[in-house]
């Protein structure tokens, strides 16, 4: 079978960029072996602005059963299990040879780029490009970091530079072990959490390779606990270049040294099985690969992905998804007006093709959005990127290119994407329920621990100014003894208000003080609506946020936060 390397993108060219050598203002990969030895010795001013990576929940939530909406008297706690027991997703990032806005250390003005925004629903973030070391750019770490996601820079070498390049590591051990200390030392000072090793040549050294997997992967966790080594499924036993396309005994002498394995995208359903068969216990640590290009891959992906993930799923396996950024690449630039919007309404829709085979990481720590994605129509600002929701958002409008897909067949559009401005906001509707009916929207997914006073409060913008609309917020809080209790955030204030062990029914704050704590140095359209509550709560859990809008309308909602309160 022709295979197609991992690494070569339809639209994108195989030329070395050159970089500015301008380490405080530019991140950059290191091009050539000479740069990599001291490298460390002089590293790049940015550094000292990467963040550590946010612990995230021990629980995950699947897909599958978390509903966009419910009756209001069904929402209830979704079932979360251990997040170590489910199937992981890895995001490949090849977008264009890498280093493109995003090599900036600051925001620059240049909008309508491509961004990543879904990284509830993720595990890994590699960094990918062609270059001998990708260091991912620091926008990148710190929203991955920012999200608890693990990401990982790239080890490639590739054909005849590449076999060269391996002589030269593996003429001794010593030359060997002194580039393992560099790949280490270069993840503990960029705090990456790991490698993706490709090695897309022969290579002659054979065993000098085996012990760089093995001896690279003990050191680094050495010095960086939780971090991952993962081999990319090429080079096989004897040192010869043969994608396998699973997991087998020509390739598994790097699986076993190493955290896991990202198999070659050319597989079928014999394969998997194989896979299945050689890996034993170790199923979570296979990611088999997704080519959302669709190059010589099950299915053919483009909005036909979805059929490889369903088969990769069917078999408890993770997976990598490679090139995401299709969605964006492909996208035509014409009307240039809308590209953003556009964009956003292709990569929702394409998520959500996904959502039944994914898992949602809850938020678990106080937070404050207004669903900045990291880009506009003039800026990328990806360092800015802001919590998002729980739950993908749809558009009003068919999108032609996916009305086969089977799993956005019926999906419901409660929650819609609304562009206004440079905001990307959510709009959220029961225009399509019975007018009797009570719907609770599904916002967040949440695991934040509470032991004091917060303020939740949220914007929103009517969009029939008309009729006195509003919005009420819902959250369902668990308590340590495990009982569970619903808070009914009222938009329009009630006289009498219920308050059990049950419900608890808030009015909105109207003190100066608490409405200063939010508004302070805000500078909001005048038609959004401020809305505060004041909550006492003691030694529980945040679980779920939802809202309901009154019935039969279309309510805007602009940013959403809790806080804690003023003592």
């Amino acid at each position: 079978m022709k295979r197609t390397k991992l690494n070569i993108s339809d639209n994108t060219t195989s030329k070395k960029k050159s970089f500015e050598h301008d380490s405080k203002n530019i991140c950059a990969p290191i091009t050539s072996l000479e740069d990599a030895w001291n490298y460390t010795e002089s590293p790049p001013d940015w550094v000292q602005k990467i963040i550590e990576l946010k612990p995230r929940s021990n629980f995950v939530i699947q897909n599958s059963t978390l509903s966009c909406h419910s009756e209001s008297h069904q929402f209830t706690p979704s079932t979360r299990v251990d997040r170590r027991s489910t199937p992981r997703t890895l995001v490949c990032h090849d977008m264009k040879g890498g280093y493109i806005e995003d090599k900036f250390v600051e925001p620059i003005n240049s909008g309508n780029g491509y961004t990543f925004y879904r990284w509830s629903q993720i595990d890994i973030f590699v960094y990918f490009s062609h270059h001998l070391i990708t260091i991912p750019p620091i926008s990148w770490i710190n929203a991955a970091h920012s999200n608890g996601v693990k990401i990982l820079g790239t080890f490639i070498t590739e054909w005849k530079p590449g076999k060269e390049i391996c002589k030269q590591i593996f003429k001794d051990s010593q030359t060997l072990m002194k580039f393992i200390n560099v790949l280490v030392d270069i993840c503990v000072l960029f705090k990456l959490d790991g490698w993706l090793l490709n090695i897309e040549n022969e290579v002659d050294e054979i065993d000098f390779l085996q012990s760089f997997v093995k001896e690279l992967t003990q050191k680094i966790h050495d010095k960086h606990p939780g971090s991952l080594i993962i081999w990319y499924d090429s080079v096989i036993n004897d040192g010869n270049l043969k994608w396998q396309n699973e997991l087998n005994y020509f390739n598994s002498c790097y699986f076993n040294e190493c955290d896991g394995i990202f198999l070659n995208y050319s597989w079928n359903e014999d394969n998997l099985k194989n896979t299945v068969k050689s890996a034993e216990h170790r199923t979570l640590d296979v990611y088999v690969g997704v080519d959302v290009f669709g190059r010589n891959f099950f299915g053919g992906g483009n909005f036909n992905t979805y059929l490889a993930v369903e088969q990769i799923r069917k078999y408890g396996l993770s997976m990598a998804i490679f090139a995401q950024g299709w969605t964006h690449e492909t996208l035509a630039p014409e009307p240039s007006h809308n590209i953003l919007e556009r964009f956003l309404i292709r990569d929702n829709a394409f998520w959500k093709s996904l959502w039944p085979y994914l898992y949602t990481h809850p938020i678990n720590r106080l937070f404050e959005t207004f669903f900045y994605v990291g880009v506009d129509k003039d800026w990328f600002k990806l360092h800015h990127q802001e919590v998002q929701l729980s739950q993908c958002l749809q558009s009003n409008e068919i999108l032609e290119e996916a009305t086969t897909v089977s799993t956005l067949t019926g999906t419901c559009n409660c929650l819609q994407l609304y562009c206004h401005g440079s905001h990307t906001l959510c709009c959220v509707t029961n225009k399509s329920f019975e007018s009797d009916q009570t719907i609770t929207h599904h916002l967040f997914s949440c695991d934040i621990k509470v032991s004091s006073g917060i303020i939740i409060y949220c914007y929103y913008k009517l969009l029939d100014e008309s009729v006195d609309h509003y919005l009420n917020l819902i959250l369902l809080v668990q308590n340590d003894n495990g009982s569970v209790s619903k808070i009914i955030c009222q938009g329009n204030k009630k006289i009498e208000t219920e308050s059990n062990r049950t419900i608890m029914e808030v009015n909105f704050s109207e003190e100066e003080e608490v409405l200063g704590v939010i508004s302070k140095d805000r500078d909001v359209p005048l038609d959004w609506v401020l809305r505060c509550y004041l909550l006492q709560l003691n030694s529980c859990h945040i679980t779920e946020i939802g809202a309901a809008a009154s019935n039969n309308s279309s309510i805007c909602l602009c940013g959403i936060g809790i806080k804690e309160a003023p003592l």
